[in-house]
C-alpha cells in the first residue's frame, strides 16, 4: 500500500485532544496514579489550581489472561476479560472519572472554568492473522486473516466499549475511541488492516496508531484508515543506557519524519527519572519539542514507571521533581530550554600537514567539566558521511593533546535526515576552566559525502561519564559459575569459518545467534598476519520471522592490534572502516516462528513477490579501498536475534584468506545482567542503577573475572568500579582479589587498597602502586561474602 505524504503535525483542535498520556492497568488503577497526569500537583501532593495538565489518557495493558495484547493470539473470551475489568465498579475507568472530578473541583472552588471533558481511548489489542477461531461474534466464528471477519470484531468491540462507556454516564471523560496496541503493521496484515478500522468507524468512534520509530507501515497511516498517527522517537530506550547506539539526534530526525508525513511525536521518559542521565534525555525531549514544533502538536507520553505513582511529584530530590514540573510547563505551552551546552566552532583553514580529507572545527572557551561528550549532528538526507573524529584539547605550550576519537563507517541505516556522532571523553583528565577544542573530521576515501554537514555541535550529558582504560578491547571472560547453555551456540567454535552457509532459514541449524533489543555483538578476525583486504562478506538471516532480523548498522574497522570498539579515548588504531552492505537475499521460506502463515494459496516463497515469507536467508558485504591489516572487526546491533552461518575474507585479488575468529560475546540471550563481553571494559561507569550498562551476580556467590588483553600492557592500579543502591538490593563489595598473567604464570598481586566513594552510589575499590610489565591477562576475584538477599554488581574493571 503506497505511503500518502502530508504537511504539518497533527492539529489538536482536528483530532479532538492535544497531550495524551499512556496509562498501563489491568483490573485495578489508583487515584493517586492517575491525578497528578489530570491537573499538576506541588511538591507535597496538593492540586494546583488553575493547572491543568493531560487533556486525555490512553488505557493499555500489556497480558490478558497470560497472553500478549500486542503480538499474541487474543480471543473473544479475552477481549470480554479485558472490557469487564476495565468497566467494572471502580476499576480504572471509573478511577479516571474520580482523577478528573477531582482536578475540576479544585479549579471550580478557585473560580477558574472547568476544563473540558478529557478524552479517553482504549486499547484493543491486536487481532493476530493466526487466529482463524476468534469466538462467536454476531452469530460467527470470526477468521482473524478475514477482511470481513475483522471488520466484524473492530466493530462488536467498538459498539461494547461505546455502550459501556455511556452506562456509566461520565460527567468528566469522553470517549474518543480506540488504540491499536501492536506498533507496527507487518506485511501479512496490511492488505487487510483497513478493514479495521472501518469496523472501529461504523461504530461512531475514532482510531489511534503509535508506531515504534519508522515501525512497519507507519508512512501510510492514513491509507491503513487511522484518524491519528504518533510516532515513537525510540531515543529513550535504544541509547547506550539500555546497550543501544541511538543518541539525542533522533529527536530531531524524528520531527523531520513526523512533519512529512503528518504524524505527532511521542515523549518518553525512562523509569522515574531518577538517573540525571534519564533527567537529561526528558528535558531533550521536551525541549526539542519546543524547538522542532512538535510540542503544539497532538502528542502522546510514555511515562516510564508512571509520574502519578511512582513518586516523582514528591521527591525530595529537586532535579527529579523538576522533570515533573518541566512536563507541567511544557503542556502548558512553555518554551523549554535545552539541556545541550552549545559549542560555538568554527572551521579553520587548512594548516601545514593537514591532509585534503580533513577539517578542523575550533571552539574557545568551553568549559569541558560541564559534559563527557560532545556530539555532531549531521544533516545527511540519506548521503551519509562516513569517517572518523578526533577530539584534541590544547595544551599550556600551544600543543594539542588527544582526548577521544570516534569512527563512523556509516550512518543509522533507520535514519534518513539528521544524524549525529558522539565522542566521548574522560573529564577527569581535563583542566578546569574555559579550553580551546578542536574536532578533526577525517573522511573515508569512499565516503558519499567529501564534507560533513554538520548542523551543530553541543556538549551532551545523557551519557555516563568515561574513564581511560588499559582493558580497552580486552576480551571478558567469566570463570565462575555453571555456563547457562546458548541457544544457537558456536558448537565447534568455529561453525561460522567452515563453509556451511545456511540456505534454509534460522531454524538450519547452521547458524550462531544472539538476542538482545537493543544490543551488540562483536567478532573479531585474526588473519594471522597482515594482508591487503578486499572484502569481507557475512552469511546472515533475517525477515523478522521469529524475531530474527537483519544485523542493524554493521561495520567493518580494521586495525593491527585487535580493537573491539569503534570509539574509545586517547588516539584511535583504526587503519580504516567499511560499512556493509543491505542484505542480500539469496533464499525465502515460510515463517516457522508461529506469528503467522502464508495467506496467498497456491503461493510459494520462491516467489518474490509473496509478503509472508518472512525467513529468509542472505548476506551482508564491506568493501572499499583494500587495506593493509592483521585484525578485522566486525560490529553489528542485534533488534531481537541476529542469526550468522558463515564469514568470509578475500584479498585485494578476489582470493579467500584464512582466518581465526573470537567472539567477544557468548551467543545465546543477554538477560538483565548478563556480561555482553564490552561492557566492563568500555570506559563506560556508572554511580546509579542503569541496568544495562552493569554486570551483576548474587552477593553471596564467588566471581572470578578474566580479562584477556589485546597485547601485553603495563599495571601500575586496578580498579574495580561497583554501586551501593540499597533500594534495588544492591551491596558493594568491601574488596576483591586480582591476578595478573606474566609469561603463562599467574602472579597474586598485592598493593595498596583504597575505596573512593563518587556520585549517587558509586563506589571505586582501587589496588594501587603496582609494577608489572608485559600483563597479557586480568583476573578479578570477588569474594562473594555478601547478604543472600543482595547484589553485587560492576559497571567498568579498569587498568591504569
Amino acid at each position: 500500500m503506497s505511503s500518502e505524504q502530508s504537511t504539518g503535525y497533527p492539529k489538536p483542535e482536528a483530532v479532538g485532544f492535544h497531550h495524551a498520556a499512556l496509562v498501563y492497568a489491568d483490573d485495578q488503577l489508583d487515584e493517586r496514579a492517575v491525578l497528578p497526569l489530570f491537573n499538576r500537583l506541588d511538591n507535597t501532593g496538593k492540586l494546583i489550581p488553575r493547572a491543568s495538565m493531560f487533556d486525555a489518557a490512553v488505557l493499555l495493558r500489556f497480558t490478558i489472561n497470560g497472553k500478549q495484547t500486542d503480538y499474541g493470539a487474543t480471543t473473544l473470551s479475552d477481549w470480554q476479560t479485558l472490557i469487564n475489568q476495565w468497566f467494572s465498579t471502580g476499576g480504572p475507568i471509573d478511577t479516571f472519572e474520580k482523577a478528573a472530578e477531582q482536578a475540576d473541583l479544585a479549579a471550580q472552588n478557585a473560580g477558574a472554568p472547568q476544563q473540558s471533558r478529557r478524552s479517553i481511548i482504549v486499547m484493543m489489542p491486536w487481532m493476530n492473522p493466526s487466529v482463524n477461531s476468534f469466538g462467536q461474534v454476531n452469530g460467527s466464528d470470526r477468521d482473524l486473516s478475514s477482511a470481513q471477519d475483522r471488520q466484524a470484531v473492530a466493530q462488536w468491540f467498538a459498539n461494547t466499549v461505546s455502550q459501556r462507556f455511556s452506562q456509566k454516564r461520565y460527567a468528566h471523560l469522553a470517549l474518543w475511541g480506540l488504540y491499536r496496541m501492536r506498533e507496527d503493521v507487518p506485511p501479512y496484515e496490511q492488505h487487510i488492516i483497513a478493514s479495521d478500522a472501518q469496523g472501529v468507524h461504523n461504530s461512531g468512534l475514532k482510531y489511534l496508531f503509535i508506531p515504534y520509530y519508522k515501525g512497519l507501515g507507519w508512512q501510510s497511516w492514513k491509507a491503513y484508515g487511522f484518524n491519528v498517527a504518533i510516532m515513537q522517537p525510540s531515543y529513550a530506550f535504544r541509547s547506550p543506557l539500555d546497550g543501544g547506539e541511538v543518541n539525542a539526534s533522533r529527536l530531531q530526525e524524528t520531527a523531520v519524519a513526523a512533519q512529512k508525513y503528518g504524524l505527532g511525536v511521542e515523549l518518553e521518559f525512562r523509569g522515574c527519572s531518577r538517573l540525571a542521565t534519564e533527567q537529561v534525555m526528558a528535558m531533550q525531549y521536551l525541549a526539542s519539542g519546543s524547538t522542532y514544533g512538535y510540542q503544539d502538536g497532538v502528542s502522546a507520553a510514555f511515562l516510564g514507571e508512571g509520574f502519578g505513582s511512582c513518586g516523582i511529584t514528591t521527591s525530595s530530590n529537586p532535579s527529579q521533581r523538576s522533570i515533573y514540573d518541566a512536563l507541567a510547563d511544557y503542556i502548558s505551552g512553555k518554551r523549554i530550554p535545552s539541556p545541550d551546552v552549545d559549542i560555538k566552532a568554527v572551521e579553520a583553514k587548512q594548516s601545514a600537514g593537514q591532509s585534503d580529507n580533513q577539517r578542523m572545527y575550533v571552539a574557545r572557551e568551553v568549559d569541558l567539566k560541564k559534559f563527557n561528550s560532545i556530539r555532531i549532528d549531521f544533516a545527511e538526507h540519506q548521503q551519509y558521511w562516513q569517517g572518523e573524529v578526533q577530539l584534541q584539547v590544547q595544551t599550556a605550550n600551544g600543543g594539542w593533546k588527544q582526548l577521544a576519537w570516534a569512527t563512523r563507517p556509516r550512518g543509522d541505516s533507520l535514519a534518513d535526515d539528521i544524524q549525529g556522532v558522539v565522542v566521548s571523553f574522560d573529564n577527569t583528565r581535563v583542566n578546569p576552566g574555559k579550553q580551546t577544542i578542536r574536532l578533526i573530521l577525517t573522511t573515508a576515501q569512499r565516503s558519499p559525502l567529501s564534507k560533513p554537514p554538520i548542523v551543530r555541535i553541543v556538549g551532551d550529558r545523557s551519557l555516563d561519564p568515561v574513564t581511560q582504560n588499559g582493558l580497552a578491547n580486552a576480551y571478558t571472560v567469566v570463570e565462575s559459575g555453571k555456563p547457562k547453555p546458548a541457544s544457537y551456540p558456536d558448537k565447534t567454535s568455529h561453525m561460522l569459518h567452515d563453509g556451511e552457509i545456511s540456505t534454509a532459514g534460522w531454524s538450519s541449524g547452521r547458524n550462531v545467534g544472539w538476542n538482545s533489543n537493543p544490543g551488540k555483538a562483536v567478532i573479531n578476525i585474526d588473519l594471522g598476519s597482515v594482508h591487503r583486504v578486499g572484502a569481507v562478506k557475512v552469511y546472515a538471516q533475517g525477515g523478522s520471522d521469529a524475531a530474527v532480523n537483519w544485523p542493524l548498522n554493521p561495520v567493518a574497522t580494521f586495525s593491527n592490534t585487535p580493537t573491539l570498539m569503534d570509539s574509545g579515548t586517547g588516539t584511535s588504531p583504526l587503519l580504516a572502516s567499511w560499512p556493509f552492505s543491505a542484505p542480500h537475499v539469496i533464499a525465502k521460506h515460510a515463517p516457522v516462528g508461529g506469528e503467522s502463515s502464508p495467506t496467498v494459496p497456491g503461493i510459494s516463497c520462491l516467489t518474490v513477490t509473496e509478503i509472508t515469507c518472512t525467513n529468509q536467508d542472505g548476506y551482508i558485504e564491506a568493501t572499499g579501498t583494500p587495506v593493509e591489516a592483521r585484525y578485522i572487526n566486525i560490529g553489528f546491533s542485534t533488534n531481537s536475534w541476529a542469526m550468522l552461518s558463515e564469514l568470509q575474507v578475500v584479498d585485494s585479488a578476489g582470493n579467500p584468506i584464512d582466518f581465526s575468529y573470537r567472539l567477544a560475546r557468548v551467543p545465546g540471550d543477554l538477560d538483565n545482567y548478563s556480561d555482553d563481553g564490552l561492557r566492563l571494559t568500555d570506559g563506560r561507569y556508572t554511580d546509579d542503577f542503569a541496568w544495562k550498562e552493569i554486570s551483576g551476580w548474587p552477593a553471596n556467590e564467588a566471581v572470578a573475572l578474566r580479562f584477556d588483553t589485546a597485547e601485553p600492557i603495563d599495571v601500575n592500579t586496578i580498579s574495580v568500579y561497583t554501586l551501593n543502591a540499597g533500594s534495588y538490593g544492591i551491596v558493594a563489595p568491601t574488596t576483591f582479589a586480582a591476578q595478573v598473567k606474566i609469561a603463562d604464570r599467574w602472579v597474586d598481586v598485592q598493593g595498596r587498597r583504597e575505596q573512593t566513594s563518587f556520585g549517587s552510589g558509586g563506589v571505586r575499590l582501587d589496588i594501587a602502586d603496582l609494577r608489572y610489565h608485559q600483563v597479557t591477562a586480568v583476573r578479578i576475584l570477588l569474594p562473594g561474602d555478601g547478604a543472600g538477599w543482595a547484589w553485587t554488581m560492576i559497571s567498568e574493571v579498569k587498568v591504569e
